[in-house]
């Protein structure tokens, strides 16, 4: 991209996104006075974001996402005070988040997942007040999961994603306060607690994603009260307890999976009345008993995939599921041995 760029002075947008430009960001481009938006997503762009951006006064969307640009977050890009959509993703940047990055009190989306930032998540990211958007994973962030994210009360999406160093308990404020949230994703960190009966109060969640963290404790019969979920996946965690039968009021789920727990008891019957069920995992934990016909007749509507654990006979004690397969279940995996 020529540095030349910067002598467009009456330009308000600049879109070149998915192209095959390489080499750096020109700083002239944020000497552009009037400059509200600039895309140049997918494409091979390299180098750092340019500390120029900070001289972008107007700029109110910028997305770099899905290149190779490397280096460091400018503290410069606290000054982009207008700043409303900024989308990093994808790329190789490294080191801390600035402290003037939490400054932009005008963001609406934030992501900057896909990255090799490092260090902590600040507690200061409950600033950005303005935020309905916000991916911070993948990235090797160290330390608790924020409880001050509670803060970003216009949250609709949360993504919090492969991030493996990341620990602490899940905050229970987010279930209290984030009432907004429409898709809400916790997944593959080492995030521990309970979850808490608040978050069967996010009444807007269609997809809630709490799986592969060190979760324990029982599934709260309060997530039985989201009547919108589409997608429940508590997998790969320490949860135990029975399947609470409320979840079966859950009339507009397509997917389930609790699997990989040490979840007791039988399948209940009430998932029966989840018709637009499409799969259901509930392998690899310690549930036992018969799955009921009726839930074995959601094979006749949506159901599709449908996996538990194999029944067999151990020292006279019956153990794991029995399932008749492909009747019934479409898969069958062995969770106990002799």
């Amino acid at each position: 991209m020529p540095p030349e760029v910067g002598l467009l002075g009456d330009m308000m947008q600049f879109f070149a996104g998915r192209n095959k430009i390489d080499g750096p960001i020109p700083a002239s481009l944020f000497s552009l006075a009037i400059l509200q938006s600039v895309d140049l997503s997918v494409n091979i762009i390299t180098g750092p974001i340019p500390p120029a951006i900070g001289e972008s006064l107007e700029l109110r969307e910028l997305n770099l996402q899905e290149n190779k640009l490397s280096g460091r977050i400018s503290q410069e890009i606290g000054n982009a005070a207008a700043l409303e959509i900024l989308s990093i993703r994808g790329n190789q940047v490294v080191g801390n988040i600035p402290t003037s990055f939490f400054k932009l009190g005008n963001l609406t989306f934030l992501d900057i997942g896909d990255n090799q930032l490092t260090g902590s998540i600040p507690t200061e990211i409950g600033n950005l007040r303005n935020l309905t958007s916000l991916t911070l994973g993948p990235n090797q962030f160290q330390g608790d999961i924020p409880s001050a994210i509670d803060a970003l009360t216009k949250l609709e999406y949360l993504n919090v994603r492969e991030i493996p160093s990341l620990g602490g308990r899940l905050p229970v404020g987010y279930g209290r306060n984030l009432t907004d949230l429409v898709d809400l994703t916790i997944s593959q960190t080492q995030v521990s607690g309970n979850i808490e009966t608040d978050f069967g109060t996010l009444q807007k969640l269609v997809n809630l994603d709490l799986s592969s963290n060190q979760l324990r404790g029982t599934i709260p019969m309060q997530i039985g009260n989201l009547h919108s979920l589409q997608n429940l996946n508590l997998g790969n965690n320490f949860l135990e307890g029975p399947i609470p039968t409320t979840l079966g009021t859950l009339g507009n789920i397509t997917q389930l999976n609790l699997n990989n727990n040490v979840l007791t008891g039988d399948v209940p019957i009430q998932l029966a009345d989840l018709d637009g069920l499409q799969s259901l995992q509930l392998d690899t934990n310690l549930l036992t008993g018969r799955v009921p016909e009726e839930v074995c007749g959601l094979r006749n509507a949506n159901l599709t995939t449908f996996i538990v654990d194999c029944s067999y006979t151990a020292n006279g004690v019956e153990l794991g599921v029995m399932c008749e397969v492909p009747t019934c279940c479409s898969g069958c995996r062995t969770t106990f041995t002799n």
